[in-house]
Parts: C-alpha cells; sequence; structure tokens
C-alpha cells in the first residue's frame, strides 16, 4: 500500500481534485494555514495500491498548467491502526 501526499500549487488545486475524482480516486484534503498572514495551503492525500501510482500521477500531470511543477511524496504504508 502507498500514500501518494501531493502539494498542489493553489491556482491548480481544484484542475488537479476534480481529475482524480473523475478517475475514481478518492482524495482526503487538509488545509493549514499556520499563522493569520501566511498563505492558506492545502495537501492532498491518496491512499493507492502500488500499481495505481504511475496512473494517478499520470492523471495529475494532464491536470496541471504546463511550466508548472508539483511537489509529492509516495509513502510506504504497512498497515493501519485501529484506534
Amino acid at each position: 500500500m502507498k500514500l501518494l501526499i501531493l502539494f498542489p500549487p493553489e491556482s491548480q488545486r481544484a484542475n488537479i481534485s476534480a481529475a482524480l475524482v473523475q478517475v475514481g480516486y478518492r482524495i482526503t484534503t487538509i488545509s493549514s494555514q499556520p499563522n493569520p498572514l501566511s498563505r492558506h495551503t492545502e495537501t492532498l492525500m491518496i491512499g493507492l495500491d502500488e500499481p495505481q501510482v504511475p496512473k494517478a500521477l499520470e492523471v495529475v500531470r494532464h491536470a496541471l498548467q504546463s511550466n508548472t511543477s508539483l511537489r509529492y511524496l509516495v509513502l510506504h504504508v504497512n498497515r493501519f491502526d485501529i484506534l
């Protein structure tokens, strides 16, 4: 199991989220604003099986406007504990 964590540019968040949902991915969004003077940011997280990661990244890249970079992490997740 993999956890794909995306840090999309503010101007591209809606496009990326819509593209991922349209092809069937479920997304968790975490919003934050570290302090009142800083910009609001959103992080997108998607739980995937390992073979799905390249397809999800392809969908994201197609949703981005040209010349836009994207920061992301792919984490290996062994198991989830239920509290």
